[in-house]
């Protein structure tokens, strides 16, 4: 091995997650993507048959659109950065959509989390610069 070469490392490394996939009702599908789409930003693009597929830079997240979808808000969560949680917080209030609000001891310790219309958790944050 030259200098140049390093050596393999044996542990697995994440580089980002690509997909997610959550479960709602097919009649929830035109709420689902005003909240996706609409509210949070994200692409609505072509997805599997009985999904749909909504799109940030690298993330997907598939929501499988069926009967026996049985989302469980405390169990796990789905994470995304926006880029003001302020902004969120309005457009949340302008829909008259519940959230919570988080607030740590440190400025940058701030969440919001709120259910999605089928009943899946997601957490919102904010990157900081510092």
């Amino acid at each position: 091995m030259s200098i140049f070469e390093r050596p393999p490392d044996p542990s697995p490394r994440i580089q980002a997650i690509s997909d997610v996939r959550i479960e709602a009702r097919p009649e929830l599908k035109g709420d689902l993507h005003f909240f996706y789409v609409e509210l949070l930003g994200l692409e609505a693009v072509e997805g599997e048959p009985g999904m749909l597929c909504f799109q940030t830079d690298r993330l997907r997240v598939h929501v499988l659109m069926t009967p026996e979808a049985q989302p469980s808000p405390m169990r796990r969560r789905l994470v995304l950065e926006v880029p003001s949680l302020d902004r969120m917080a309005g457009k949340l209030e302008e829909e008259d959509i519940d959230y919570d609000r988080y607030r740590g001891l440190r400025l940058t310790d701030q969440r919001i989390f709120v259910l999605d219309p089928a009943d899946n958790r997601v957490e919102l944050k904010q990157p900081w610069p510092f």
